[in-house]
Formats: structure tokens, sequence, C-alpha cells
């Protein structure tokens, strides 16, 4: 299991994983502390039985962090480092998974840090990007990773930050998976990265546009529940955070077993926080909750405005937990 979505996500993915007879999930990958990625990791832990937990080395002080934290002790479990160059473990001879990223030490931004994930099983493979930036898929091109893959799962949501056009070149995927909420203050998915999809005559499927997208291997083919979407920018319908995964049926070659539909993915509720001012900088990438903020410090200018209008991405990891 990749990222574990919003904190009031986890009814819809019990349901999922209850509807597939998924009882113990064997490894257990939090790309990065941010909210919409690791929001329900927490009760999928207390949830399930769980064999191993992969991070990377990246921490923050909010609450949905912390909660994590103590899932994990609560449990008697240990924290794998998540890195670029190590392979993981899955007890089958026919299934590898290799992480290729993070590849620093540090990084301006927390999105960089994110666990990135080839998946391969037979002859199909998957490239799970969580919110790695232009910045971390840069470091995976001067490592040589072998980053071709079927499926990219787009970084980020789609966003402008995301999804170079040499990466994308580098992956050269037959399907593209978006995870990107509907109606989004955003704009994601960005028209750039999907107008290099568009050109890269690369198929996508959106959960704003088609809601739970479900991808299944058998080894040599690949299949999908929806119809690909279309090429239009600004987020439109959907959920984020929670990757889609591969579901191998025991023989490759042989004919896909039918796979448990899962729980329809309701219409996200509202932000809590509404249309609320916001502060920014013109060189930051986060909004703020409050211009008092402890990382807004040494700013000379702060700008602020609605949240809908506010150009920056992200929410900081301090004041907006």
């Amino acid at each position: 299991m990749i990222d574990a979505g919003n904190a009031a996500d986890f009814s819809v993915i019990k349901a999922c994983l209850d509807a597939a007879g998924v009882r113990r999930l064997d490894v257990v990958v939090a790309t990065h502390p941010h909210e919409d990625h690791i929001g329900s990791m927490a009760s999928v832990i207390k949830a399930f039985d769980i064999g191993k937990i992969y991070m990377p080395k990246a921490v923050t002080t909010t609450k949905t962090y912390e909660n994590l934290l103590l899932a994990i002790k609560e449990k008697g479990l240990k924290v794998t480092e998540a890195k670029g160059g190590i392979s993981i473990e899955t007890g089958d001879s026919l299934i590898t998974a290799e992480i290729l990223a993070p590849n620093s030490s540090e990084y301006d931004d927390m999105n960089n840090w994110s666990a990135v994930i080839k998946l391969s099983y037979g002859k199909t493979s998957f490239l799970f990007t969580g919110d790695a930036e232009d910045v971390s898929e840069r470091e995976m091109l001067e490592k040589n990773y072998d980053l071709k893959a079927d499926v990219l799962k787009v970084g980020h949501h789609g966003s402008i930050s995301s999804t170079t056009a040499r990466f994308l070149s580098a992956v050269s995927p037959k399907y593209a998976v978006i995870s990107v909420e509907k109606g989004n203050d955003y704009g994601h998915p960005a028209a750039a990265v999907m107008n290099r999809l568009k050109q890269a005559g690369i198929p996508v499927y959106r959960t704003d546009e088609s809601g739970t997208i479900v991808c299944v291997s058998d080894g040599e083919t690949i299949r999908f529940n929806a119809n690909p979407g279309s090429y239009s920018s600004g987020g439109q319908s959907g959920t984020s955070g929670t990757s889609i995964t591969p579901t191998p049926t025991p023989t490759p070659g042989a004919s896909p077993k039918p796979t448990p539909t899962p729980a329809p993915i309701p219409t996200p509720s509202p932000d809590t926080a509404g249309d609320r001012i916001v502060y920014w900088t013109p060189g930051g990438k986060s909004y703020h909750y409050t211009d008092n903020c402890s990382t807004l410090s040494r700013s000379k200018t702060i700008l602020s405005g609605k949240l809908s209008e506010c150009p920056k991405s992200d929410p900081c990891d301090i004041c907006t937990r």
C-alpha cells in the first residue's frame, strides 16, 4: 500500500481493502509526511496486520505525523528508511519493487522527500512518484535509474512542479494516472503537464473524472476499470493522495481474475478552513494560515489573499496542521 489519503478517507480505504479480501499489508509506504498522503495511515496500521513500513527520513511536527509514529510504536513496528537505491522485499520472484528516490540528505521542499517506487510484475511495470518535484526528478535522471514504466502515477497531482519533459521522456509510459481532487483550488492538473501527456499520446486516467481508478496486471497485460479521461487542466473531480496499486493474478499469462469492485469514493467534504485568508511569499512554495508563522520570520515580502486565489499549492507543515 502506497500512501493513505486524508484522515477523512479511512472508511473508503478500508472498504476497498475489505472488498478485495485484504487482511494483511506486507508492505506499507508513506511517501512523505503531508496530511493528504498520510492522513489515514495511522488508522490503517491499527486496523490491519502490517509487515514492513517504509518512510523517508523527513519529519514534521504535525499532529497527523505524530499520530502515525504513535500507531507504529503501539504496534511494535519499526520503520525502514525509504531512499533511492534500495529494494523492497516482496516475497515473490515475479514481483520486484525498487525505491528510486529520495536521493539527497535534505530538501527545501517536503515534496522532494517523496519515496518514488518502481514496481514490476512479470512484463509490466508501474512508477509511483508521490509528490516528487523537478528537483527529485532531476536527481533520478542523474542517477541513471531505469525509469521506464508502463504506468506512471503522475507526480504531485499533476502540478506544474512535476512531470518535466525529460522525466516523462525517460519513463515513456503507455498510460498515466492522475490522483487529483475535484474542483481543487490549485488548478491541478496543470495545463503544461496535460499538454505534454497529450503530445506524447499517453492516455490519462483521472480520479477527478472517473472516481476510483483500478488498474489490474496479470504480468502480461494491463487493464483499467475506466475509460481514459480528458487532457483539460484545472482540478475537476475525484480524490487525491492515495495511489493505485496493481493487483496481480497468480499466474502470468493467465486470464485476469475478476477484481472486487472498490466502494465508490464519495465527494470530498468542503475544506473546513473555508475560503479563508492565507499568506505566502513570492519565492516560497507554501501558503500559511498566519503571517506570524515562524517560517515567515525572515521574509521581507509577505502577500495575502483568499485560499482559492492563492498561487501556492502546498500548505505549511507548521501553521496549517
